[in-house]
């Protein structure tokens, strides 16, 4: 039995139609400064690994504020000075970590909302409109590019596939 991988999965959806990432992020774990750093460097992650636009969707917004978090995202400062109050090899990490990926996460698309009372799925569309316009400016002609260079590699596999019969044919067959 063979597990289908989600980069696989995201890159059929990708080649077919515009495609974005949707990734939840817990808001009341997200209020810890080290579980969000979890959260963006695994979000980071994947969306460096597939090169997908990817929209971040702050669930349970009805139980915690997500404010804070996106804050977060855009100004490191504010993560920082949180992070002083702290002590300890994970507040460090955090902080250093911060700086660090700050480029890749704070981008991105988020919503805040909340699937339990429905709160916030109107922005959630509008994010991923924005996150379609991005696949169509920045994926799709990366897409169309690997296409074209998979065409020339293949007909260049298919000339010297030719030329090999060619020359087996010019000996009288094939050497036995």
């Amino acid at each position: 039995q063979r597990r289908v991988h989600g980069q696989l999965i995201s890159e059929a959806f990708a080649s077919t139609f515009p495609t974005c990432l949707l990734f939840v992020g817990d808001t009341p774990r997200c209020v810890n400064p080290q579980t969000f750093m979890s959260t963006m460097m695994y979000s980071s992650s994947i969306m460096f690994k597939t090169q997908l636009p990817l929209l971040l969707a702050m669930n349970k917004v009805d139980v915690a504020d997500a404010d804070k978090v996106v804050r977060w995202m855009k100004d490191t400062e504010e993560l920082c000075e949180v992070l002083r109050d702290s002590k300890g090899y994970a507040a460090t990490l955090t902080e250093s970590l911060s700086l660090f990926v700050n480029e890749y996460y704070s981008g991105l698309e988020v919503a805040k909302v909340s699937a339990l009372s429905g709160l916030g799925f109107d922005l959630l569309d509008d994010a991923l409109e924005k996150c379609k316009v991005q696949y169509m400016s920045e994926y799709f002609p990366l897409l169309k590019e690997r296409q074209r260079a998979e065409e020339i590699r293949e007909k260049k596999r298919q000339q010297a596939d030719i030329g090999r019969h060619a020359k087996d044919a010019a000996r009288g067959g094939l050497d036995e």
